[in-house]
Protein backbone atom coordinates (compact mmCIF):
# COMPACT_ATOMS: atom_id res chain seq x y z
CA UNK A 1 0.00 0.00 0.00
CA UNK A 2 2.71 1.95 0.78
CA UNK A 3 5.08 1.15 -2.13
CA UNK A 4 2.70 2.73 -4.51
CA UNK A 5 3.14 5.76 -2.88
CA UNK A 6 7.09 5.97 -2.27
CA UNK A 7 8.10 8.05 -5.35
CA UNK A 8 5.80 10.94 -4.85
CA UNK A 9 6.90 11.16 -0.84
CA UNK A 10 11.14 10.89 -2.28
CA UNK A 11 10.14 13.08 -3.79
CA UNK A 12 8.24 15.79 -1.25
CA UNK A 13 11.42 14.89 1.00
CA UNK A 14 13.91 15.96 -1.45
CA UNK A 15 12.17 19.18 -1.87
CA UNK A 16 11.39 19.72 2.05
CA UNK A 17 15.41 19.51 1.93
CA UNK A 18 16.06 21.73 -1.10
CA UNK A 19 17.66 18.97 -2.67
CA UNK A 20 19.79 17.15 -0.12
CA UNK A 21 19.38 13.99 -1.08
CA UNK A 22 20.49 11.72 2.24
CA UNK A 23 18.37 14.21 4.54
CA UNK A 24 15.37 13.20 1.85
CA UNK A 25 16.56 9.48 2.44
CA UNK A 26 16.55 9.72 5.87
CA UNK A 27 13.26 11.64 6.12
CA UNK A 28 11.58 9.07 4.10
CA UNK A 29 12.84 6.13 6.35
CA UNK A 30 11.48 7.82 9.36
CA UNK A 31 8.24 8.38 8.23
CA UNK A 32 7.80 4.90 6.74
CA UNK A 33 8.96 4.20 11.03
CA UNK A 34 5.96 6.47 11.68
CA UNK A 35 3.46 4.85 9.81
CA UNK A 36 4.28 1.37 11.06
CA UNK A 37 3.69 2.68 14.47
CA UNK A 38 0.35 4.89 13.50
CA UNK A 39 -2.59 3.68 14.92
CA UNK A 40 -3.34 1.32 11.98
CA UNK A 41 -6.99 2.41 11.51
CA UNK A 42 -6.25 5.80 11.48
CA UNK A 43 -3.76 5.13 8.51
CA UNK A 44 -5.93 3.11 6.63
CA UNK A 45 -8.65 5.63 6.68
CA UNK A 46 -5.93 8.51 5.49
CA UNK A 47 -5.06 6.00 2.45
CA UNK A 48 -8.48 5.79 1.64
CA UNK A 49 -9.39 9.36 2.13
CA UNK A 50 -6.56 10.13 -0.53
CA UNK A 51 -4.48 11.93 2.19
CA UNK A 52 -1.36 10.16 2.34
CA UNK A 53 0.72 12.20 0.07
CA UNK A 54 -0.53 15.69 2.15
CA UNK A 55 -0.27 14.15 5.69
CA UNK A 56 3.22 12.39 4.90
CA UNK A 57 4.48 16.09 3.54
CA UNK A 58 3.21 17.27 7.08
CA UNK A 59 5.08 14.40 9.16
CA UNK A 60 8.48 15.11 6.97
CA UNK A 61 8.07 19.05 7.20
CA UNK A 62 7.22 18.92 11.27
CA UNK A 63 10.38 16.22 11.79
CA UNK A 64 12.62 19.09 9.29
CA UNK A 65 12.03 21.88 10.84
CA UNK A 66 11.80 21.22 14.53
CA UNK A 67 14.72 20.98 16.53
CA UNK A 68 13.42 18.33 18.83
CA UNK A 69 11.91 15.94 16.35
CA UNK A 70 13.39 12.42 16.20
CA UNK A 71 15.04 13.27 12.62
CA UNK A 72 17.14 16.30 14.03
CA UNK A 73 18.04 14.49 17.57
CA UNK A 74 18.79 11.30 16.46
CA UNK A 75 20.56 11.97 13.30
CA UNK A 76 21.27 15.16 11.67
CA UNK A 77 22.40 16.28 15.67
CA UNK A 78 24.79 13.89 16.19
CA UNK A 79 26.66 14.50 12.65
CA UNK A 80 26.74 17.60 12.75
CA UNK A 81 28.60 17.11 16.30
CA UNK A 82 30.96 14.69 15.08
CA UNK A 83 32.04 17.41 12.42
CA UNK A 84 30.41 15.81 9.48
CA UNK A 85 28.79 18.34 7.53
CA UNK A 86 25.65 16.62 6.00
CA UNK A 87 25.38 18.91 3.08
CA UNK A 88 28.16 17.07 1.52
CA UNK A 89 26.56 13.16 2.29
CA UNK A 90 24.35 13.80 -0.55
CA UNK A 91 27.16 13.83 -3.18
CA UNK A 92 27.82 10.16 -2.03
CA UNK A 93 26.46 7.63 -4.36
CA UNK A 94 27.67 4.06 -2.67
CA UNK A 95 28.76 2.92 0.87
CA UNK A 96 31.72 2.89 -0.30
CA UNK A 97 32.49 6.66 -1.08
CA UNK A 98 30.99 7.47 1.82
CA UNK A 99 33.57 5.39 3.61
CA UNK A 100 36.29 6.31 1.93
CA UNK A 101 35.39 10.18 3.07
CA UNK A 102 34.87 9.19 6.36
CA UNK A 103 38.66 7.76 6.50
CA UNK A 104 39.70 11.21 5.17
CA UNK A 105 38.27 12.99 8.06
CA UNK A 106 39.47 10.08 10.25
CA UNK A 107 43.15 10.89 9.03
CA UNK A 108 42.84 14.54 9.39
CA UNK A 109 41.57 14.50 12.83
CA UNK A 110 44.62 12.47 13.34
CA UNK A 111 47.25 14.70 11.90
CA UNK A 112 45.30 17.29 14.27
CA UNK A 113 46.59 15.86 17.11
CA UNK A 114 50.10 16.57 15.70
CA UNK A 115 49.80 20.23 15.83
CA UNK A 116 50.49 22.56 18.54
CA UNK A 117 47.67 23.08 20.87
CA UNK A 118 47.25 26.97 19.79
CA UNK A 119 47.34 26.23 15.91
CA UNK A 120 44.75 22.65 16.68
CA UNK A 121 42.11 24.81 18.60
CA UNK A 122 41.90 27.63 16.46
CA UNK A 123 41.46 26.01 13.59
CA UNK A 124 38.91 23.76 15.13
CA UNK A 125 37.34 26.85 16.46
CA UNK A 126 37.55 28.41 13.05
CA UNK A 127 36.36 25.51 11.01
CA UNK A 128 33.39 24.73 13.57
CA UNK A 129 31.74 28.06 14.03
CA UNK A 130 32.20 28.82 10.06
CA UNK A 131 33.06 32.65 10.96
CA UNK A 132 35.27 34.65 9.50
CA UNK A 133 38.57 35.92 10.48
CA UNK A 134 37.58 39.29 11.23
CA UNK A 135 34.31 37.92 13.63
CA UNK A 136 36.89 35.53 14.89
CA UNK A 137 39.29 37.95 15.55
CA UNK A 138 36.74 40.76 17.21
CA UNK A 139 35.61 37.32 19.39
CA UNK A 140 38.65 35.94 20.56
CA UNK A 141 40.97 39.25 20.98
CA UNK A 142 43.59 37.59 18.51
CA UNK A 143 44.60 39.49 15.61
CA UNK A 144 43.71 39.05 12.25
CA UNK A 145 47.14 38.40 11.21
CA UNK A 146 47.83 35.83 13.87
CA UNK A 147 44.48 33.97 13.06
CA UNK A 148 45.12 34.15 9.12
CA UNK A 149 48.73 33.25 9.13
CA UNK A 150 48.16 30.18 11.81
CA UNK A 151 44.88 28.96 9.62
CA UNK A 152 47.40 29.51 6.35
CA UNK A 153 50.08 27.38 7.86
CA UNK A 154 47.32 24.60 9.29
CA UNK A 155 46.07 24.16 6.18
CA UNK A 156 49.30 23.77 4.28
CA UNK A 157 50.44 21.42 6.66
CA UNK A 158 47.16 19.17 6.38
CA UNK A 159 47.19 19.29 2.21
CA UNK A 160 50.79 18.24 2.27
CA UNK A 161 49.87 15.40 5.12
CA UNK A 162 47.33 14.21 2.49
CA UNK A 163 48.80 14.54 -0.39
CA UNK A 164 51.80 11.97 1.36
CA UNK A 165 49.12 9.70 1.81
CA UNK A 166 46.22 10.19 -0.74
CA UNK A 167 47.79 10.10 -4.46
CA UNK A 168 44.60 10.93 -5.99
CA UNK A 169 44.77 14.09 -3.89
CA UNK A 170 48.53 15.42 -5.91
CA UNK A 171 48.58 17.68 -9.08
Amino acid sequence: MLSKHLNKIQEVALKITNGNKVDAQDLTQDLCVIILEYNSDKMKTIIENGHLIFWSARVLMNQYVRSNSAFKTKYYTKLRTENFDVTNFQYFDNIDELLEFENKIDFIKDKMKDLHEYDRLLFEIYFQSGKSIRKLAKDTGISTTSIYTTLKNVKKYLINEAKSNYKELET
